[in-house]
């Protein structure tokens, strides 16, 4: 079997450094991940971040981004033949020059109150034969008959909105309007009065992107994904492949605090058919989405200690066949493949995990 870790922020970004705190990377140890890093063959690649991956990943052209009826898959629902847009709620703050995309996110935004705003929408976009669907708070989506636009994945938070960004091409000028036209009823929603004045961040706008229809995906080895995340699901999904939560019994958008509660253990069995196993472990990255270094650590720790430490057992004995870590940034992302053979290589040294960000090259030693 060939085992990956596919780890988004497994680097504290630089950006989110608070410049009154202690270093996130002070004192930081990670014993198995530094092995396995020493160990192993790296390579840096520029499918980044986690989206830009997973459409390089499972054959989509990472350029056209058309992600949304597999990320509406993964949801648990059906895309069928419609055209889907991620239609994803934001909170927008004005910056010095330009609107940013909010460090605050809408964290206690409901489903009751997504449901209500969505209804509104709705209402207003049914002449342009538009229909807004929210099966999380946070993840909405759109179903039209037709849609021909491309437009970037959503600003990270702290980042500023960038025009290129926006809906682009042959229906781009009325995406635009469209956005325009919905920002304006936010603006005075009910839901949005009642969230200020309770001193709550509110929803002022819905950034379009993902545009396409599900297609056929090439086709992969027998693999079983283990994930929360729903474009990974549904990818995996529409390739047959096997599914399972990383946290069972846990809510996919768990607090920050329980990020070092992420699955790590190996699966109890699989079927003699499956040949990839993928484990996403998103602990690292809801901790840096949410500017808290110390859960970034935590997450780390339990990452190193569980995952990774369990497959490396299992490579030295010969369980598995094959390690390979994804550590997904932002820009680019860093390979690093592992054999059994590799964990003979003890004359590399072992290097703290920060070391690796000025690697960007691939092992050749």
């Amino acid at each position: 079997m060939h085992c990956h870790l596919v780890i988004p922020h497994l680097f504290w970004p630089a950006s989110a450094d608070d410049p009154g705190a202690p270093s996130p990377w002070q004192d930081l140890h990670l014993p198995f991940v530094e092995r396995l890093l020493a160990r192993a063959r790296l390579e840096v690649t520029e499918h980044a971040p986690l989206h830009v991956w997973a459409a390089s990943q499972f054959g989509l052209d990472p350029e056209t981004l058309a992600l949304a009826p597999w990320r509406l898959r993964g949801e648990g629902l059906d895309p069928g033949e419609a055209t889907w847009v991620c239609l994803d709620p934001l909170h927008l703050q004005a910056g010095a020059r330009q609107l940013m995309r909010s460090a605050n996110p809408l964290s206690s935004l409901t489903p009751i109150e997504a449901e209500q705003i969505v209804a509104t929408l709705n209402a207003h976009l049914a002449h342009d034969g538009i229909e807004i669907v929210a099966p999380h708070p946070y993840r909405w989506y759109a179903r039209c008959a037709s849609a021909d636009f491309r437009a970037a994945a959503p600003p990270i938070a702290g980042d500023a909105l960038a025009e290129t960004g926006l809906p682009q091409g042959p229906d781009g000028a009325r995406w635009r309007r469209l956005l325009t036209e919905v920002q304006m009823i936010l603006h005075s929603h009910p839901v949005n009065e009642a969230r200020e004045a309770r001193n709550a961040s509110v929803l002022n706008a819905l950034w379009a992107w993902g545009v396409g229809r599900a297609c056929p995906l090439p086709a992969r080895t027998p693999e079983q994904w283990i994930s929360d995340d729903p474009l990974l699901r549904g990818l995996a999904l529409g390739n047959a492949a096997q599914v399972a939560p990383t946290r069972p019994g846990a809510a996919a958008e768990a607090a920050v605090a329980g990020a070092a509660s992420s699955a790590s253990a190996m699966p109890a069995s699989l079927e003699s058919s499956i040949r990839v196993q993928w484990l996403h472990d998103d602990g690292p990255a809801r901790a840096v989405e949410a500017g808290d270094a110390g859960a970034w650590r935590s997450a780390l720790a339990a990452l190193d200690a569980g995952a990774v430490k369990q497959r490396l057992e299992a490579l030295r004995s010969g369980a598995i066949g094959m390690l390979t870590l994804h550590a997904i940034g932002p820009a680019e992302s860093l390979k690093a493949e592992l054999t059994r053979h590799d964990l003979r290589r003890f004359w590399r040294r072992l290097r703290p995990l920060k070391t690796y960000l000025a690697a960007h090259e691939a092992d050749s030693r």
